[in-house]
């Protein structure tokens, strides 16, 4: 018996370093699809070790294989122990249901869907009968590996469930992000007489994740209680999860103070709660209670709070958490770092993410993803688009997130064929153009001034989710296609999409931009009583620019009076605009005076109040507004108009004479200035708000940046070829005639994008009707 057994071992380990490579080889033809297997592998094979006069060579054979398989499973040799079992497969040898077992928890470990598959098709194929422990083992591994498709087909097909089957099948909902079909599944498990247990629990209330579940979440907390299993350790832990999620967090707080023990897990989930509620601080008190407390943060319990810091008024505490990592050791762990550089982004602190990320020794997608994000949320377009290039001169493959944030880095009419190189690249790269991707395509194109192209994106898509419709209509509302806006907003509630804030938000955008008062008022109040969506600041200031811009002062006043929470400077500022446009002195004053008491620094809200003193003809008034700018350092934002020529963007300012063919530029502005005055333009001097004389209002109207970027445009760029330049401000009305003026006599398409909206001039005609 020892003579048969070491020839065998040795044969075997040898025969599996031969036969490994080739039996995989073989093995992979029948491996893409688990279920065209299941068809085809019906018949049991019949084993070598079922025939007369090799039972006990086999056997020991058997147990000699089974032993390496378990083995190598245990010290994560997943291939190896897989080439083991194609061996076995191929020579007819008998593989046990536990070996399969082991196999398949390995693979859920380490979250290997193909490999799974490959062992489910050799259970097929070794003809073992199934029993509830192999089936639930399978179940559990397409759960862990994502596979809700192959999870169900799993499930449907065990007949006799236990309670460890319906766990599974509701993790495997979990994981797919079928919440709702989680929680469904849970009922029918009870229905079917199957009693939850901790397990169950814990892996359902992972299915609560915000405010609109969590009444079903606090259904399953009182099932629990009855359960007696509130303060067991890791259902009272996922209980803190939950409410955390759900935006509960002082019922979270009740519950982890309440809990006799508490890891480090229950820590992290209770100061992640605190910190995306905004409460930042609590979140740092926390974090030196549970130092105090003897448990000891990780990395994820940093990276939570750092989730918190996203605005420059976080950023001391988020440099505090920075001070705690390096005490904590964790500071040259690269995952920390990357979370870190996006804190700093985010709150503005650009000097210490360039630091963080220039002192790294090793950076990966993660790493450059964020430095571009950083750049591109914090309008340094050019620093984010050359730092996309240069992470892949680099060697560094960009992934989803890295082409969404550069290509929010490109929504400018400025970078508009840098967008589509950058299309172009994901096109013939190979990448999956998913929804995501898709929508910031039709978001980018429509910010860049070519809704043509966002369109065509748009209509390409085969799914289309609630960001990408919103990115359609705000793009129409963005270029005064309104109507055709509010036709994909009734398109996309046929099609079952329910809208969210920020599509109500661009819905009346469009109504404002055409004056569609009583259509907004409906929209308005749709919001609210249709889909529970309480009307944020953003709402409100848009509700007042349209009724302000249609005239309606005082109900526009009156809907500020009466909104349910302290009006914004953006809600009053709406008012006063809406009064510069309609002159009405006395709400602008009012208007005016309610922006600076709550931002005394605002610059537009002076200017504007100044405007409607100078158009009414009070000029010591507002010299008087001038002078209190002065006294209080308040500088007006200088306007400026910028225009891409030849992959370089030139920037105009108001009589700027520094570009280095400006003498040209006006002696071309010239020319076209007489040519529209002989086709009927007059200058409309009372957009100066300087009290000179006619002339020099004219000299000032007449060098103004936008046509100062709109000449050199047409200096510099092809007969016929569209125009596209952008301003930082709005554009003024006498400039908007002058382009409309313009755009007739050139014969070309001019397309600016100001401070509110695109404006297409074609033949004479604004795409705003004058309306903006």
């Amino acid at each position: 018996m020892s003579f048969c057994f070491l020839p065998t071992r040795l044969w075997n380990s040898r025969v599996t370093q031969l036969l490994c490579g080739r039996s995989m080889i073989m093995f992979n033809r029948y491996q893409s699809n688990a279920d065209t297997l299941a068809s085809s592998l019906t018949t049991p094979v019949v084993s070598h070790d079922q025939m007369p006069g090799n039972a006990g060579f086999r056997k020991v054979e058997t147990l000699a294989n089974s032993r390496d398989v378990s083995v190598l499973c245990k010290t994560g040799r997943l291939k190896e122990a897989l080439g083991i079992m194609n061996t076995m497969i191929l020579q007819g040898t008998r593989v046990y249901s536990d070996v399969f077992r082991g196999l398949l928890q390995e693979c859920a470990r380490l979250r290997s869907l193909e490999q799974g598959r490959e062992v489910h098709a050799a259970i097929l194929k070794s003809g073992i009968q199934p029993n509830r422990y192999l089936e639930n083992t399978l179940l559990s591994m397409y759960a862990k590996c994502g596979s809700l498709t192959d999870a169900r087909r799993v499930f449907d097909s065990i007949r006799d469930r236990n309670i460890v089957s319906w766990t599974a099948m509701i993790e495997a909902f979990v994981a797919g992000n079928k919440n709702l079909e989680a929680f469904k599944c849970y009922e029918t498990m009870k229905l079917a007489g199957c009693k939850p247990d901790k397990v169950t629990f814990v892996s359902l209330l992972n299915a609560f994740t915000n405010p609109e579940l969590l009444q079903l979440g606090q259904k399953v907390h009182m099932e629990i209680v009855e359960a007696g299993l509130e303060l067991e350790p890791r259902v009272g832990t996922s209980l803190v999860g939950m409410y955390a999620k759900c935006g509960d967090i002082s019922k979270a707080r009740v519950i982890f103070d309440r809990l006799p023990e508490k890891n480090v897990v229950t820590w992290t989930l209770l100061i992640a709660g605190y910190a995306q509620q905004g409460q930042v601080d609590v979140a740092l008190e926390l974090l030196e209670t549970m130092q105090q407390a003897e448990v000891a943060p990780n990395k994820i319990t940093f990276a939570s709070i750092l989730q918190g810091c996203t605005t420059p008024a976080a950023l001391e505490h988020g440099k505090k958490v920075h001070r705690y990592i390096i005490q904590s050791g964790y500071g040259r762990e690269l995952w920390v770092v990357n979370s870190l550089i996006t804190m700093y982004c985010k709150c503005g602190g650009l000097e210490e993410a360039r630091k963080l990320f220039s002192d790294l020794p090793h950076r990966d997608v993660v790493t450059w993803t964020a430095m571009v994000t950083g750049y591109a949320q914090l309008g340094f377009h050019d620093e984010a688009i050359n730092l996309f290039r240069r992470m892949q001169q680099q060697g560094i493959k960009p992934d989803k997130m890295t082409f969404t944030s550069v290509l929010t880095s490109c929504s400018s009419p400025a970078f508009l064929q840098e967008g589509k190189r950058i299309h172009q690249q994901l096109v013939h790269a190979g990448y999956n153009l998913d929804v995501y991707l898709q929508s910031a395509l039709v978001s980018m194109y429509a910010k860049c001034g070519s809704m043509d192209d966002a369109s065509l994106v748009f209509n390409q898509m085969s799914e289309r989710n609630v960001v990408a419709w919103t990115a359609i209509i705000t793009g129409c509302a963005q270029h005064g296609r309104c109507r055709e806006a509010l036709e994909y907003f009734d398109q996309m509630k046929k099609q079952g999409i329910k809208p969210d804030k920020v599509t109500f938000t661009s819905v009346l955008s469009a109504c404002t931009h055409v004056g569609l008062v009583e259509e907004g008022r409906k929209h308005f109040r749709s919001m609210y009583l249709d889909y529970g969506i309480k009307p944020m600041v953003e709402h409100y200031s848009c509700f007042v620019d349209l009724l302000g811009r249609a005239g309606h002062l005082e109900e526009a006043e009156n809907v500020i009076l009466s909104m349910p929470f302290i009006p914004g400077p953006s809600v009053w500022g709406a008012l006063l605009s809406a009064c510069r446009v309609h002159s009405d002195v006395e709400r602008g004053e009012r208007a005016a005076e309610n922006v600076l008491k709550l931002d005394p620094d605002d610059d537009g809200a002076y200017v504007a109040l100044s405007s409607i003193y100078a158009a009414a003809g009070r000029y010591e008034d507002a010299e008087k507004v001038r002078q209190v700018m002065e006294k209080r350092d308040v500088v007006k934002e200088p306007g400026q108009s910028w225009i891409e020529v030849d992959g370089k963007v030139h920037v105009f300012h108001v009589e700027d004479k520094s570009h280095p063919e400006s003498e040209q530029i006006y002696v071309e502005l010239g020319k076209l200035t007489e040519q529209i005055k002989e086709m009927g333009y007059v200058p409309d001097t009372r957009f100066v708000l300087h009290d000179v004389d006619e002339e020099q209002k004219e000299r000032i109207l007449f060098s103004h940046s936008e046509r100062l970027a709109i000449t050199y445009g047409l200096m510099k760029t092809p007969p016929g070829m569209p125009i596209r330049i952008v301003k930082n401000l709005r554009v003024c009305g006498d400039c908007h005639t002058a382009t409309k003026f313009i755009s007739k006599v050139v014969g070309r398409e001019i397309i600016a994008r100001d401070a509110q909206r695109f404006h297409h001039f074609a033949d004479g005609v604004c795409s705003c009707g004058d309306f903006w």
